[in-house]
C-alpha cells in the first residue's frame, strides 16, 4: 500500500505519485490510498485499510505531522500486522521535536537524500536512502524554440517559505548577470499559493517592477503546463537556502534542462558531479521572517553567493555548447537514480514478500 496526496501538486504529493510509478515499473502489486480521506474529521482508530487489507506493507509518502494524524485514524488491529515505512523529507539539518516522536511509529524510514538521512539516523535504527523515482521525460518537455530568448526559470511554493526558496535571490542573480533588460534573456518565476504569504509576494513584485524581461506567473499550473514551464527553459535556477531533495531541479535534469543551484543540502546527491552548476555559498543561522522554519539551537542554512551565481549563469548564456553538454550529462545522471530506487526499495526481501497478492 502506498498512501499520500494523490491529487495535489506540491512537492511531496508529486513524490508520492513518482513512488507509485516506481512500484508499478517494477510490477509490484499495489494498493493506493489518498491521504485526504484519512486526514478528515474521523474518530480515532475507525478507518480501515484500503480494499479490505488487513496486513502488508504501508508506505506513507508524507511528512511526520500528517503521518501521525493518518496513523491515528486507522484501526489498531490493522496497524499491528502492517509493516510501516515513512518516506520523509525535511529542509533543515535537525528534525523538529514532533518528528522525532513520530519516528517511533514506523518500522523503517526512507529518506530521498543523504542530507535527510543524516538527520533521521540519530532518531531511528532503520533508515534507508531511497532517491525519488524519476519518470521518463514527456514530449511536453520539448526544448525551447530556436528563436526564443535565453530563458531562465525558477519556482517556489510560498507555503514552503519564500525565504528558504529565495526567489528574490534568484532575481538578484539574474539581474546581476543581465544588468539591463534586453530581448536576449528573460527570467520566468512561478509562485504557488501566493495567498498564504501576501507580504513575500508584494516584496517579489516590487523587486521585479522595473524589469520587463522578468515574468511572474501567479496561478496554478496543471501537469502539462508545469512540464512546459520547466522544459521550455534553458536553465533552471534555484538560489535556495536549503532543500531536502530539490524535486524541480531533478525534474529539470530529467528534461535535459541545465540546472544552476546553491551548492548545499539535498540537491548535492545528484549535482555534486557538476561544480560548474553549483553556486558558492556559506552557512548562516536560520532567519525566516515568515515563521515557517524555526530559528535558534544552532540551526543553519545556506546563503548563496549572488556574484558567483551571476558569473555562472552568464557563462551558461554565452557558451551554448557547454550548456547543452552539461544538460545531457545531468539527464544521464538523474536517470541512474531509478536503479538506485529499485535497489533500495526492494533491499529487504522479507518485507517485499509481504506485499504479494496472497498475503494482503
Amino acid at each position: 500500500m502506498v498512501a499520500g496526496f494523490l491529487n495535489e501538486t506540491f512537492g511531496i504529493a508529486r513524490a508520492c505519485v513518482t513512488t507509485i510509478m516506481g512500484f508499478e515499473a517494477n510490477s509490484t502489486p499495489l494498493i493506493k490510498q489518498d491521504l485526504r480521506e484519512w486526514l478528515g474529521a474521523h474518530p480515532f482508530g475507525t478507518q480501515a485499510l484500503p480494499q479490505g487489507a488487513t496486513s502488508g506493507v504501508l508506505v506513507l509518502v508524507c511528512n511526520a505531522p500528517e503521518a501521525m494524524v493518518a496513523l491515528s485514524r486507522i484501526k489498531p488491529d490493522s496497524l499491528k500486522r502492517t509493516y510501516r515505512i515513512g518516506y520523509w523529507v525535511y529542509e533543515l539539518p535537525q528534525l523538529p521535536k514532533d518528528w522525532i516522536t513520530a519516528a517511533s511509529l514506523f518500522d523503517e524510514l526512507w529518506a530521498p537524500t543523504e542530507f535527510v538521512a543524516d538527520m533521521l539516523r540519530p532518531h531511528h535504527p532503520n533508515v534507508r536512502i531511497v532517491p525519488y523515482w524519476t519518470p521518463a521525460a514527456s514530449p511536453l518537455s520539448a526544448r525551447p524554440a530556436a528563436d526564443a530568448p535565453f530563458t531562465v526559470a525558477t519556482a517556489g511554493d510560498l507555503r514552503s517559505s519564500e525565504t528558504r526558496k529565495n526567489l528574490r535571490g534568484a532575481v538578484q542573480i539574474f539581474t546581476t548577470a543581465f544588468p539591463s533588460p534586453s530581448k536576449a534573456a528573460r527570467l520566468r518565476i512561478k509562485v504557488g499559493n501566493s495567498q498564504t504569504d501576501a507580504a513575500s509576494l508584494d516584496a517579489l513584485v516590487s523587486t521585479i517592477a522595473q524589469r520587463d524581461d522578468i515574468e511572474l506567473i501567479d496561478r496554478d499550473l496543471d501537469k502539462a503546463e508545469m512540464a512546459a514551464f520547466i522544459g521550455h527553459s534553458d536553465v533552471y535556477l534555484s538560489a535556495h537556502r536549503a532543500e531536502g531533495y530539490g524535486l524541480v531541479l531533478a525534474e529539470a535534469m530529467r528534461y535535459g534542462v541545465t540546472p544552476l543551484a546553491t551548492g548545499y543540502s539535498g540537491n548535492m546527491d545528484f549535482m555534486d558531479d557538476f561544480p560548474e552548476l553549483l553556486i558558492d555559498c556559506r552557512l548562516v543561522p536560520v532567519r525566516d521572517p515568515t515563521g515557517i522554519y524555526p530559528e535558534g539551537d544552532g540551526l543553519v542554512w545556506a546563503e548563496p553567493d549572488i556574484a558567483d551565481g551571476a558569473r555562472k549563469l552568464r557563462t551558461l548564456f554565452e557558451q551554448e555548447e557547454l550548456r547543452a553538454r552539461l544538460g545531457e550529462q545531468c539527464q544521464r545522471k538523474i536517470s541512474q537514480f531509478n536503479q538506485a530506487w529499485t535497489k533500495e526499495a526492494f533491499a529487504q526481501t522479507e518485507w517485499f514478500d509481504l506485499i504479494k497478492p496472497n498475503n494482503r
